[in-house]
């Protein structure tokens, strides 16, 4: 087990609150919440309280719906495919999704998937790492446009794309619009009473939450095809024995994360600019890929041009430093096409609440001899 873990966007340890307040529910109260007798109401309340913390901390609206899922995965794959299926059903004029090039793996593949079935995938392309609002009006097309899914937040760079103003443009023209928001919930403010997404992943694990559970968010009334059938849990839209423990993880690890977000992001960003301030003084060559632009505060993406830098990654391991060089989703398979981020040559340092000084000062004092 790595003595310091800065690879929190890959996932992020539990947080011991939240893990007290799971332990209930996989020992004295276990009944299925859809139950009619006592043990089915001590979990269906339990539930009930998760859900009330995740709308609280999005700040959702009693109209909308918060789905529980496995996570983002099934989240995303829940939403294209709800897509693909009114499409095939309907076969109406618009094919096209208009998506971004920075999108996670999750996305990229069930975009593929889609494509297979006639649907045009259209990709706004970056400039260094940026996607703008230019850019996107060049590709959108409201005739031909069926919905728009974009990511919160690159989970490389951690660069945050203009998501008020893509949900503005396709609000103006009627159009859905997904985002991926994994890598923003827990790590900024996200106000869904402001921004105009109709439908919105996200993961626990990348929050201190438990792994294996995540929500889908639906605006009022935006229609929805479930992935799941078999029951009517999840209001039907997602069948399946409710997984309280992981739900009461959830909403417990949200809530924390939420709380006092500004004193939490504070330092997280001051221990972020201490290393990248060593980073750039020691190697004034290197570039940290969306410094100067909004970003999420725990994430330096940094290139050395005179470095290998999946080396670099290598020699921090061995000293029992965890980074990464991109997405960990994208490097399971041998056979997979790095990101347009791994091309770059980059170093992903991700930080989290628990990160602490001491950790930031050995891996500066151990780059110092590397770089």
């Amino acid at each position: 087990m790595p003595a310091i873990y800065l690879d929190n966007n890959a996932t992020t340890r539990v947080d011991p609150l939240v893990v007290d307040a799971m332990m209930p529910y996989f020992e004295d109260k276990y009944g299925n919440p859809n139950s009619p007798h006592s043990f089915g109401e001590d979990t269906h309340e339990a539930i009930d309280k998760a859900s009330d913390q995740i709308y609280l901390s999005l700040n959702a609206r009693d109209e909308d719906t918060i789905v529980i899922t496995s996570g983002a995965t099934e989240s995303i794959n829940t939403v294209h495919k709800s897509f693909l299926f009114d499409y095939l059903k309907n076969k109406g004029s618009k094919n096209q999704i208009l998506t971004s090039s920075l999108e996670h793996s999750a996305v990229k593949a069930s975009l593929k998937h889609l494509a297979e079935f006639g649907l045009e995938i259209v990709e706004v392309p970056h400039k260094d790492f940026v996607i703008s609002m230019s850019d996107v009006n060049s590709c959108f097309d409201p005739d031909k446009t069926l919905f728009i899914s974009m990511v919160y937040a690159n989970s490389e760079t951690g660069i945050i794309l203009p998501i008020q103003e893509i949900g503005a443009l396709a609000k103006e023209h009627n159009i859905p619009f997904h985002s991926d928001a994994t890598q923003g919930v827990g790590k900024v403010p996200i106000n869904l009473q402001e921004l105009h997404i109709d439908y919105m992943s996200f993961s626990a694990h990348k929050f201190h939450g438990p792994k294996g559970v995540g929500a889908l968010y639906l605006r009022d009334k935006a229609p929805l095809v479930p992935l799941l059938h078999g029951g009517n849990q999840m209001g039907g839209f997602r069948s399946g024995t409710l997984n309280t423990a992981y739900i009461v993880g959830m909403g417990e690890a949200i809530a924390l994360a939420t709380e006092d977000m500004e004193l939490k992001t504070e330092k997280i960003v001051s221990l972020r600019d201490k290393l990248e301030d060593f980073i750039l003084a020691k190697s004034p060559s290197s570039v940290i890929r969306g410094k100067n632009v909004s970003r999420i505060p725990n994430t330096s993406f940094i290139h050395f041009p005179h470095l290998d830098t999946q080396r670099v990654a290598w020699l921090l391991n061995k000293q029992g430093i965890a980074i990464s060089n991109g997405s960990a989703c994208s490097t399971q398979s041998l056979n997979s096409t790095p990101s347009d981020q791994l091309k770059a040559q980059g170093c992903r340092f991700s930080l989290s609440r628990f990160t602490r000084e001491e950790e930031i000062d050995k891996t500066i004092a151990y780059l110092s001899k590397i770089l």
